[in-house]
């Protein structure tokens, strides 16, 4: 049987009799490994295509390149009538964030107003016939990561970072929460967008560590956001995955009455001990399980997943 074929039998809630290893599309571009002995040795390989083309009438998107200390540096600058936001990246890692005040999530705000989404499949199709049966390809909302995630986690990682977007949560500043509504409507929107499309399995990238939000503000913020997506897939053929970053215990009720159908978690023992009765099994989905940057294996529809 096909590594595509258990991939997908496993999705449809068959039991996994064994494992599927696959690797992510993002690690055989940009590291040196020979991936093609790999393939060749039975190692699947998952995709993930960019699902909407955007537009953006209300902001000029300007990046420059150079070097600095021999690596390289990218600035990003978006431009608006009501202001100029600036992050910056040394190599692959974000060295300053847009948000530097409460003043700028308004900006940010204006900058993504008015935003249209045209669904399209031409990234998926190239994907599909690309990987033929060694894998398959799970669609995504954007062509950034600001527009992959839900709001709240798109704020937080994507625009403000982790230390400014908890003191402005927990000060309830009204431009936050303001920002954080209008791009929970734009994920609705772009949900039932990607209705069109060939694409079944759909990804949000949340990157969640329930470590730093507290299940509490994931009842709160989150949660209902879910619910909401969830209403826009009903009666579709599409299902939901969503990329988190382990230890999810504290919140495995949450996760087990959501829609789910994967999820990508990186816990390690003891929390993904086979003793203990983990979110995944409660949730009943497919668990895409890691160890290794990248690498995954695949499980499902046994009592422990």
């Amino acid at each position: 049987m096909s590594i595509r074929r258990r991939i997908l039998r496993a999705l449809a809630g068959e039991p996994v009799k064994q494992p599927v290893f696959a690797v992510y599309d993002w690690f055989v571009r940009n590291r040196p490994i020979d991936w093609p002995s790999l393939f060749e040795q039975g190692l699947g390989q998952i995709n993930h295509a960019c699902l909407l083309d955007y537009h953006y009438p209300q902001v000029e998107i300007v990046e420059t390149q150079s070097r600095q200390n021999g690596e390289l540096r990218r600035d990003v600058r978006w431009i608006t009538d009501r202001g100029e936001l600036h992050e910056w990246y040394l190599g692959e890692w974000r060295q300053e964030y847009l948000i530097k005040s409460v003043e700028d999530y308004q900006i940010l705000a204006h900058a993504l107003a008015n935003t249209s989404f045209n669904a399209t499949d031409e990234a998926f199709a190239a994907s599909e016939e690309e990987l033929g049966d060694r894998g398959i390809t799970i669609g995504h909302l954007g062509h950034m990561s600001l527009e992959n995630r839900n709001a709240f986690q798109s704020i937080q990682i994507d625009a403000a970072g982790l230390e400014r977007f908890s003191i402005d949560l927990a000060m309830g500043a009204p431009e936050l929460l303001e920002l954080i509504e209008l791009m929970n409507e734009r994920t609705l929107q772009k949900f039932h967008c990607v209705l069109e499309s060939r694409a079944k399995q759909l990804k949000l990238w949340e990157n969640l560590s329930i470590e730093t939000m507290g299940p509490d503000v994931y009842r709160t913020h989150l949660v209902p956001i879910y619910g909401r997506i969830f209403e826009a897939l009903e009666g579709s053929d599409k299902r939901l995955q969503v990329h988190y970053d382990g230890k999810l215990q504290v919140i495995g009720g949450e996760i087990g009455n959501l829609g789910f159908d994967g999820l990508d978690s990186l816990t390690g023992p003891p929390e993904r001990s086979p003793r203990r009765r983990s979110p995944c099994t409660l949730a009943g989905y497919v668990l895409l399980a890691s160890s290794q940057p990248g690498l995954v294996r695949l499980a499902g529809g046994g009592a422990e997943r």
